[in-house]
């Protein structure tokens, strides 16, 4: 539909079943990409940040040695785009890390939570208020740092109210993956704008109605919580 609507080109009017699978068989190297950063997170053979940088040096050799779509006298434009991207990206994550270090010197967010656990006693209700607390919070702080701040602030509550402590985390985590891709301060946002040669404007603007269907879908693992507990169980 979104496709449809900004007339986006397509390469095919019709994609027929053995087109899918030559393609697939050509995509095979690039598909490994996710199944290498998460296999080898899982298995504990790397750090997050490590397996960015296998990532990085994987892509590099499919697309040069593989696909060949990388020659070598490009690379130094490659890396000058690199540096720049990153620069531009780590500004504005130091800038948002300062404002979180304000945020969290003036005990801001325990201040935020502390007057949503005032509110009600409801299950139901707390976390309607935490999600709306932990949606705003996340458009200032990132993610990890709103993690280690509330965590030990809220499991405690958490359990009292009758919430499943694995069902509370993947709530928590959803809110701040959200938070990341919502102004002011989204670090994911000002990456993927960076990265496309976009304004923050015009990514809101294209993205809003698919920030609808996220709200949506914590809506549903918010009050549905067999979705997060059924594997578990």
């Amino acid at each position: 539909m979104v496709a449809r609507k900004g007339k986006i080109p397509k390469e095919h009017e019709r994609f027929s079943p053995r087109e899918f699978f030559v393609t697939l068989k050509d995509a095979v190297w690039s598909l490994f990409i996710p199944v290498l950063i998460i296999g080898g997170i899982r298995l504990g053979m790397m750090t997050p940040t490590e397996a960015g940088a296998v990532a990085a040096v994987y892509a590099l050799f499919i697309g040069i040695v593989v696909y060949r779509k990388i020659k070598w006298r490009e690379m130094r434009l490659i890396l000058r785009d690199s540096v720049n991207l990153t620069a531009a990206v780590i500004l504005i994550v130091a800038a948002s890390s300062a404002f979180g270090w304000v945020l969290t010197w003036e005990q801001t967010p325990q201040q935020v939570i502390s007057w949503v656990m005032s509110l009600t006693e409801n299950p139901h209700i707390f976390l309607l208020l935490l999600n709306i607390a932990l949606l705003i919070l996340g458009m200032f702080l990132e993610g990890t740092a709103c993690i280690i701040l509330l965590t030990p602030l809220l499991v405690p509550l958490v359990l009292k109210m009758g919430i499943d402590p694995v069902h509370f985390g993947i709530i928590m985590v959803l809110n701040l993956t959200i938070g990341s891709i919502t102004p002011p301060v989204g670090t994911v946002m000002f990456t993927t704008s960076a990265v496309s040669k976009i304004s923050v404007v015009e990514f809101v603007r294209a993205a809003w109605p698919l920030y609808l269907a996220l709200f949506l879908v914590l809506m549903i693992v918010t009050y549905v919580p067999e979705l997060s507990l059924y594997l578990v169980n």
